[in-house]
């Protein structure tokens, strides 16, 4: 009688399902790497598109809150600035009828990119990074005004125009944000 020999297998790996295990290891390790990579990218870029939304509709709201309690506006005929009065309050903090505008002015104003307001406590910075061209059209040489008033002898609306460019993160494509409100003064004296 022949005997078959069956061979049996030790436990363990050879040394070839190791470097196919390693192999495919690896390319698996590769493509997350590069997923992950793209997912970060594209997370830190969302990011900044959202703050910069973020920071230009509120400085655009802020302006809004200050200037709509306004009895006065003057606009810079740059369009540049806008130089706001408030109305005198008598000692309770009500507005004295009839409305006379306070003799200290108040301001807002962009100057090499950025927004300042301007008040009896000083200077501060609002926003960085405001474009002078649109933002909407890339290359564009289009003068972008922020303060526009409306038409009359004494202003009752301004126009808010904002718009912020900011490089990207490794030279990606800019970051830019853009935002418009009209502003309508509530206490804009009548005339007698």
């Amino acid at each position: 009688m022949v005997r078959i020999r069956i061979a049996r297998r030790r436990a363990g790996m050879s040394a070839l399902e190791a470097l196919l295990s390693l192999s495919i290891l690896s390319l698996v390790l590769v493509a997350g790497v590069g997923v992950m990579s793209t997912t970060v990218r594209s997370w830190t870029g969302g990011t900044r598109r959202v703050d910069a939304e973020n920071e230009t509709a509120y400085a655009v709201r802020y302006i809004a809150s200050r200037i709509q309690e306004a009895c006065m506006i003057s606009v810079a005929s740059d369009g540049m600035s806008v130089t706001y009065w408030m109305p005198q309050k008598d000692e309770d903090g009500n507005y004295r009828m009839p409305v006379t505008p306070e003799t200290e002015s108040r301001s807002f104003s962009v100057s090499n990119g950025t927004l300042y307001e301007t008040d009896g406590h000083g200077t501060r910075e609002l926003l960085a990074y405001v474009s002078s061209t649109d933002p909407s059209i890339p290359g564009s040489d289009k003068s972008y005004v922020p303060f526009e008033a409306g038409a009359g002898s004494v202003p009752r609306v301004l126009s808010v125009h904002l718009a912020t460019e900011r490089s990207g993160v490794n030279s990606e494509t800019p970051v830019r944000s853009r935002h418009r409100q009209i502003i309508y003064l509530r206490n804009v004296p009548t005339p007698n």
